[in-house]
C-alpha cells in the first residue's frame, strides 16, 4: 500500500514535467532526476505526500499521528502482525524466498560484472545461461528471458604465470 501510494504521488506530481514520448523511449528516469534537481518545489511536494502516506500507513497499523513513541507491547504486537502477514504471503507463494535470493545473487553478479568490464564494452540486460536454468528451476518461463552473448575477458585467457608476474610488478602506495 505504501509503495503504491509513493508511486502514485511521485508520478502525479511529476507527470506534468514529463512528455509522453519520453516515457516511451525510456529517457524518463533521467528526466525525472533532472526535474527533481532543477525544481526544489517538486521535492518539497513529494516529501509532503510521502509523509501523508506514511502517516496513513502507521494509522492503519494502529499508531496515531503525532505520537512521539509507542509502548513496547504495542510495538511487539505490530511486529507480530507484520511477521504473520509475511508468513501468510510466504504460504501463498512458497518459492518467494528462493526467487528473492536468486535475484539478489543476480544483482550482485551484475554489479561485479559491470565493475570489472572495461568502459568500451556495453553492459546488457541479458541474463547469463546459468540464470536461465535457475529461472526454469524456479518455474519461471525463460522464453521471455534473452540469452546473454558470451564475452571473454582478456585477463581470463592469460596464463596464471602472466597474471602472477603482473601482480608482482605493481606497487602499492603507502
Amino acid at each position: 500500500i505504501f509503495l503504491r501510494c509513493l508511486l502514485n504521488a511521485f508520478f502525479s506530481i511529476l507527470i506534468s514535467e514529463i512528455e509522453k514520448d519520453d516515457l516511451k523511449t525510456g529517457r524518463s528516469n533521467q528526466h525525472l532526476i533532472n526535474a527533481l534537481k532543477t525544481d526544489p518545489s517538486l521535492t518539497k511536494e513529494l516529501r509532503v505526500v510521502l509523509e501523508q502516506c506514511l502517516e496513513e500507513k502507521l494509522e492503519s497499523l494502529g499508531i496515531k499521528a503525532g505520537v512521539r513513541g509507542i509502548p513496547n507491547d504495542r510495538l511487539n504486537k505490530i511486529l507480530r502482525a507484520i511477521e504473520s502477514a509475511r508468513e501468510h504471503k510466504l504460504k501463498q507463494e512458497p518459492d518467494i524466498q528462493r526467487i528473492r535470493e536468486y535475484l539478489e545473487r543476480q544483482v550482485s553478479f551484475r554489479l561485479v560484472e559491470r565493475s570489472t568490464l572495461s568502459n568500451r564494452t556495453v553492459s546488457s540486460p541479458y541474463i547469463p545461461s546459468e540464470g536461465k536454468q535457475k529461472f526454469n528451476q524456479l518455474g519461471i518461463s525463460s522464453s521471455t528471458v534473452p540469452q546473454k552473448p558470451v564475452k571473454r575477458s582478456l585477463t581470463a585467457v592469460r596464463p596464471a604465470e602472466q597474471r602472477a608476474a603482473i601482480a608482482e610488478n605493481t606497487s602499492t602506495p603507502k
